[in-house]
């Protein structure tokens, strides 16, 4: 299988991709950052830079992991998040092959909640409280 990480370079992403090669599959890295050996450069915010690294790696499943910290303007975690997810739908349904996607969503989509409503289920309502946890949800709301 085949598969193309978005924000490759990132913890999560690094372990993915190890254990994705571990178990006999390829992965294709990606990273906002051009200067990082081995990993496709790819700015998620950009949907030319998405279409590209489509184009390139010819994924079988791709895994949205490209995101901001908690500690980003408001406007930083919309371009990031919601953009990132509406240019990888556009970029991916103009391929002859459709590839499964998987978006990381975040606890932070449902924003605080009360200690015996823990541990929360996927059913449990959205109220994010901050700009993070609301383009999070943005993005989640978008696929």
């Amino acid at each position: 299988m085949h598969t193309l990480i978005l924000g490759g370079d990132s913890f999560i992403g690094r372990h993915l991709a190890a254990y994705l090669e571990d178990t006999g599959h390829t992965a294709m890295r990606t990273s906002r950052r051009s200067d990082t050996s081995g990993v496709l450069h790819c700015d998620v915010t950009s949907e030319d830079s998405v279409r590209n690294a489509l184009a390139d790696s010819k994924p079988d499943v791709i895994f949205q992991l490209a995101g901001t910290s908690a500690y980003q303007d408001a406007l930083t975690h919309y371009r990031v998040h919601s953009l990132a997810a509406a240019n990888l739908l556009a970029a991916s349904a103009e391929l002859q092959e459709q590839p499964a996607l998987l978006f990381a969503g975040s606890a932070a989509e449902y924003g605080e909640a009360p200690p015996e409503h823990l541990p929360l289920s996927e059913s449990y309502p959205c109220k994010p409280t901050g700009a993070y946890g609301a383009a999070k949800y943005a993005q989640t709301l978008s696929v």
